[in-house]
């Protein structure tokens, strides 16, 4: 028999496949990049290292710094999970950014850079002040 091996940590384990010992842990079969004549079965400790070896396997080298994020936001990635494996590369990538991002969404106008020494704001056209337009934020 066969011992049971994590594919995303690469740790095998003292469980052997092909019994009572497999229920222990989130178990894929198939996928994109899986031999449909001869599939594999993948196991992961939880669905969290699942979603993250997906997610390495599809962007390498990219996803890496993310890891911290996706963990924290997990629930968010969950429900956006179908949608993700729907979209292309880029647009998925993009998408999965903006469920995990703890950064918020800030729009900067423009400020006048007046000189240091001089306290007078520059004369405009009526006296009226330069202010920045309003943008609206493209999806």
């Amino acid at each position: 028999m066969v011992f049971i091996k994590n594919a995303f940590t690469q740790e095998t384990t003292k469980d052997r496949v092909g019994t009572k010992d497999e229920l222990k842990y989130f178990r894929v079969i198939g996928g994109p990049t899986v031999d449909p004549l001869n599939p594999e079965k993948k196991f992961y400790s939880n669905k969290t290292e699942y979603y993250l070896h997906t997610f390495f396997t599809r962007w390498p080298g990219h996803i890496e710094q993310y890891e911290t994020a996706i963990r924290s936001n997990i629930s968010a990635v969950e429900s956006l999970m179908t949608k993700l494996q729907k979209l292309s590369d880029k647009q998925a990538y993009t998408r999965l950014l903006e469920a995990v991002s703890n950064e918020p969404i800030v729009n900067f106008g423009v400020i006048p850079d007046y000189d240091m020494n001089d306290i007078t704001a520059p004369e405009t056209p009526g006296g009226a002040w330069i202010t920045p337009k309003k943008f609206a934020r493209a999806y």
